[in-house]
């Protein structure tokens, strides 16, 4: 194989027992996990089941292949062997079904597999580097037999036993008393193709140890995370520390721990680089005090949780169901916007116990904020990286107070009416994020004027992958097309891209009119359940004047639904 490799695959294929043995190197850290870490993998991994067209994302796995069957894990043990848990509880349940066959079938894949020549002889997915953490993984994970009372366990063993009865009893909540076996086999099948790693792979023992270096960061990084931590064990001592630093570890993992604690800092002191911040925090933080400390860890801890809602809104537990809904609808959007400055803010509002619905207005507000001034305005990402922050901090020291205060700063940052409708009528839409945004911004046009015509049964799914971004005008006409003979070379490079020559079209056996005329392009849009389409279906045809048109009424549809107040 080559020196270095890396590719995004679905957990299936990771843990395929055909793909190689995953062995733990002694250097590694034994399995460790808490219940916190556990429960939040738990959580993301059933998420990708419970929703449609959700994805979870695993990140960097780093493994040293010494042959064609054996792996060692590099970076990515926790995850790993987490993951493998999981699997073996579905298991586990699929034989309290009765479902012996299926288990079976799924042993083999991802845990063991019996030598072909002699059935007493197994392949096993994971090997430990002690021998006692092998025997719980094969005799009691994968075989099923009860552990003797006599075994002592270690914290390693411990570890392996606890999450994995927790796993399956997490599991039994979810699923209730009497499950089908094919809820169990679709919820598995949702798991293994929905939750995605980056897998990198090297043949240089050496290599693995330096990618490990480099992903974590060790020099770096997270230098500042984990000096904050031994200092608060100084001070504190580590049975203080640990309980509460275990949750900031858990809501921060797989997350850039320096940008949660920039964002955190930013509430108390404003605009704040990476660089340096754990003398930032000093500075400005008597953590000599031990009471000053402790409120100081408790409050980082209460910041990462709120951190950790706004990179997976959909683990937010307070607030009524309603509220929660408009929260992981609004931080999606945010994420559609590529908007992470604005993060202290909400970091700041929790800290000083606003509600639940308080912040999701504010997050509309800062959906129309990035909206008007960084997508159709095209102002700089860095124009709002001292606002955001200084926000917090004035929320934070309580020098801004409530809902409508904080909603009138945002909104007095915004570009005006005039403004904005310059910027809309000549705005080209010609990158992929670009494009990414217009699908938001038409979907929910397009659902506002269902709703106000009481057409709630046609409502777009937000799920961008079941809708096509269409170029009416298409991108690349025949050359011997109307469309060449409507439109010059230099008008078809403005008109084309303009947003209203797009509209959007469900994915199905004819999502796209392609590049075909326009009066065949009717066709499809007539049938279409988006009104706007049929509307477009209506016209003789469409030149210049029609996109002109319907680029001006998009624009009195947008500035209505994000407007300045």
């Amino acid at each position: 194989m080559s020196l270095l490799t890396a590719n995004s695959i679905p957990l299936r294929n990771y843990l395929y027992l055909t793909s190689g043995t995953l062995k733990i190197p002694y250097s590694q850290r034994p399995y460790e996990w808490s219940k916190a870490q556990a429960e939040r993998l738990f959580n993301d991994y059933y998420s990708v089941h419970e929703s449609t067209g959700t994805t979870h994302v695993l990140n960097f796995i780093t493994v040293y292949q010494e042959d064609d069957n054996n792996k060692y894990i590099y970076d990515g043990q926790q995850r790993t062997v987490s993951s493998l848990l999981i699997v073996a509880s579905l298991i586990r349940i699929l034989k309290e079904l009765g479902d012996e066959t299926s288990a079976q079938t799924f042993i083999g894949r991802y845990l063991a597999s019996p030598d072909e020549f002699d059935d007493r002889m197994f392949t096993y997915k994971l090997i430990f580097e002690k021998s006692t953490a092998n025997n719980i993984f094969k005799n009691y994970i994968v075989i099923g037999s009860e552990i003797p009372s006599t075994i002592y366990l270690t914290d390693y063993e411990k570890a392996l036993k606890t999450n994995y009865d927790l796993f399956y009893e997490l599991f039994k909540e979810k699923i209730g008393n009497s499950p089908s076996s094919q809820l169990i086999k679709n919820i598995l099948k949702n798991i293994l193709e929905k939750v995605v790693l980056i897998l990198i792979e090297t043949s240089d023992e050496d290599v693995a140890i330096k990618m490990f270096d480099t992903l974590n960061s060790t020099g770096q990084q997270l230098a500042d995370f984990y000096v904050l931590k031994n200092y608060l064990v100084q001070i504190l001592g580590e049975q203080v520390v640990k309980s509460i630093w275990e949750n900031i570890e858990s809501n921060t993992n797989g997350l850039n721990k320096n940008k949660f604690l920039v964002s955190y800092v930013s509430c108390f002191n404003g605009k704040t680089a990476e660089k340096n911040i754990f003398n930032k925090i000093k500075e400005l933080k008597s953590l000599d005090d031990t009471n000053e400390a402790h409120t100081f860890l408790e409050e980082l801890a209460k910041a990462s949780k709120t951190f950790l809602h706004l990179s997976s809104p959909n683990l937010r537990a307070n607030g009524t169901d309603v509220e929660k809904n408009i929260f992981l609808e609004r931080v999606k959007a945010l994420n559609t916007l590529k908007a992470i400055q604005y993060k202290p803010v909400i970091v700041a509002m929790d800290l000083v116990n606003m509600g639940l619905n308080e912040i999701n207005s504010v997050l509309e507000a800062i959906i129309t904020l990035q909206l008007r001034n960084i997508f159709i305005g095209e102002e700089p990402g860095n124009t709002l990286e001292q606002f955001y922050p200084n926000l917090a901090k004035s929320i934070y020291e309580e020098e801004i107070q409530g809902i409508h205060s904080i909603l009138n700063s945002i909104h007095s940052q915004m570009i005006n009416d005039t403004v904005l409708e310059d910027k809309f009528s000549s705005k080209i839409i010609s990158t992929n994020n670009d494009k990414s945004i217009i699908k938001y911004v038409l979907r929910t046009i397009y659902n506002y004027e269902h709703r106000i015509r009481n057409q709630n049964e046609l409502l777009i799914n937000p799920d961008t992958n079941l809708i096509t971004l269409e170029h009416i005008l298409p991108e690349k006409p025949e050359i011997d097309s109307l469309w060449t003979t409507n439109f010059n070379d230099i008008d078809r490079e403005k008109y084309t891209y303009l947003i209203g020559n797009l509209t959007l079209l469900l994915r199905g056996p004819n999502a796209s009119a392609s590049n075909n005329e326009f009066k065949i392009k009717v066709n499809e849009y007539a049938t279409s359940s988006i009104n706007q389409n049929q509307q477009i279906a209506a016209l003789p045809i469409w030149e210049k004047q029609q996109i002109v048109n319907r680029t001006s009424t998009l624009f009195n549809t947008f500035k209505d639904l994000w407007p300045k107040i």
